[in-house]
């Protein structure tokens, strides 16, 4: 194995640091450690089809190295079959608006390395379905569909994904005032995600919110404590007009159950508040 540093012009997008070479199944390079595997929207179907490049990871259980030799082209709408340009997802078929893992997964019988895609996105990959032999695994990264079940655009680097289109995780317009209400949003457990906010008045002129704010599930913000992220005046607008928009409501961290809190306030008319996904810090990518 190599690792070498170049420059920002030649950078592969994954990290900091361009993989070549390989890890053999001798030695134990540390519990947490990935490289290459780069996950990317594949540009002959970009809807349907990701790409795996080559690189390695230490499996979820600690127990061996885990390489991919050949770069893989995997299909998200049909199940799952080995090698490269066949199906990826372990059951059933692809859903909209779902956030997937993507796994590496090995046969420890045969040495034969492939990936998997599943709505399961913990680390342990408990309620995925495994193909028949494949028992050794690890979790590299995520992908969203769309509203039509297409694969959303995006960019990986490290541990960070990017959505390169925004689907909304919540749209609210019966809010309670100064109350701190929960929202699943699609990220893993454990992530930190950025979130773009949007807060615009609903119901005809005079309505106005403030203080869309967010925290982590089970914070201890008050109504006194609130950070004035928005102001949404009507002011004689007509209904359904986007007053303002509140963007980059940054590093919010996803409890287990994949939840943050948002804490909204209106008078007058009916203010609505729309949240998504903008990007994910994915911390049991490097951190199983």
């Amino acid at each position: 194995m190599s690792v070498t540093k170049v420059s920002s012009a030649m950078q592969d997008l994954t990290d900091d640091y361009a993989f070549s070479g390989t890890v053999s199944g001798a030695g134990n390079p540390g519990r947490g450690i990935i490289g290459g595997l780069r996950i990317t929207n594949d540009g002959t179907d970009a809807a349907h089809d990701l790409g795996v490049a080559v690189g390695f990871a230490r499996d979820y259980a600690d127990a061996v190295n885990l390489s991919l030799t050949g770069a893989l082209i995997k299909r998200i709408d049909a199940s799952w079959a080995v090698g490269t340009n066949n199906g990826g997802l372990d059951t059933g078929s692809v859903g909209a608006s779902a956030l997937y893992g993507v796994y590496l997964i090995r046969r420890s019988d045969t040495g034969v390395v492939d990936v998997l895609f599943s709505l399961d996105t913990t680390a342990a990959l408990a309620t995925g379905t495994k193909p028949t032999n494949y028992d050794q695994w690890r979790l590299i990264g995520l992908c969203w569909t769309n509203g039509s079940s297409n694969l959303s655009p995006m960019l990986q680097t490290g541990d960070v994904f990017q959505k390169l289109d925004y689907v909304a995780d919540l749209n609210d317009n019966t809010i309670s005032n100064e109350t701190w209400e929960t929202v699943t949003i699609r990220c893993p457990p454990f992530c930190v995600a950025n979130i773009i906010g949007r807060q615009y008045n609903g119901g005809g002129s005079g309505g106005y919110g403030h203080h869309l704010d967010l925290q982590t599930k089970g914070g201890t913000k008050t109504a006194s404590e609130e950070t004035a992220m928005s102001n949404v005046n009507g002011g004689g607008a007509a209904s359904g007009v986007m007053i303002d928009t509140v963007n980059s409501l940054n590093h919010i961290m996803a409890n287990a159950d994949k939840q943050i809190e948002y804490n909204a306030r209106e008078h007058n008319g009916t203010t609505e508040v729309q949240l998504g996904i903008s990007s994910v810090n994915m911390l049991t990518r490097s951190n199983p």
